[in-house]
């Protein structure tokens, strides 16, 4: 039986990390069709978005099964909820991928001045992101903290970005600032999401439910 158990959760946490490549590859194809303005690539990205959706579907079904029919131990069911949990936030992240692509579908400008804050935001949520991936299937709470330093590198830069819509309040091209505004707000809560699956792997290590903020 506890063969058994191993193999399905090993089966789940396959989907799983199948479904973190698929998410990270819109943000990394979304990314760029933003800065070619790419509608059939962004169009691409969306459509990649119901295969997620289905991931998370199967990823779900499987792991409720699981919990049917093995009654896990404290161990294993632990994995079980970390793994359905960063599931949800995986499929969230895939969500801002699409939201992205129709921003570039609806052909809505791009206010410049915040196309640094979008290159740095990016960058750094990918990278805390590939972290968080890591460190789930590792088991290696260790680097949750750089982790979440790295979100708190977005929520600052997202700051500076509001000073400038303040000081845009009167310009004629307010429409296009909170439009790609609202770009920087998807890699904010992006990266909050990523630190949700920082708290899933202190659950699923250390059976501790933790805010990290």
């Amino acid at each position: 039986m506890a063969l058994k158990t191993e193999a399905e959760l090993k089966e789940i946490e396959n989907h799983l990390i199948e479904m973190g490549q698929l998410v990270r590859s819109m943000h990394v194809d979304i990314k760029k069709a933003l800065e070619i303005k790419d509608s059939k690539l962004a169009l691409d990205v969306i459509k990649r978005d119901e295969v997620v959706n289905n991931l998370d579907e199967m990823i779900n079904e499987k792991a409720l099964a699981l919990l049917a029919t093995q009654a896990p131990v404290a161990r294993d069911l632990r994995s079980v909820i970390a793994m359905i949990r960063t599931a949800t936030d995986l499929e969230r992240i895939g969500d801002y991928a699409k939201s992205i692509g129709d921003f570039i579908i609806l052909s809505k400008p791009l206010y410049i001045p915040f196309k640094e804050y979008i290159d740095g935001m990016f960058g750094t949520f990918i990278e805390m992101y590939d972290e968080a991936l890591s460190i789930f299937v590792k088991n290696d709470y260790d680097k949750v903290t750089k982790i979440v330093q790295k979100d708190q590198l977005i929520d600052n830069k997202l700051k500076k970005a509001w000073s400038i819509v303040n000081q845009s309040i009167n310009q004629n091209d307010l429409m296009s600032v909170l439009d790609t505004f609202s770009i920087l707000r998807i890699y904010e809560r992006a990266g909050d999401h990523t630190k949700n699956i920082c708290e899933a792997v202190i659950f699923k290590v250390k059976g501790k439910k933790i805010d990290l903020g």
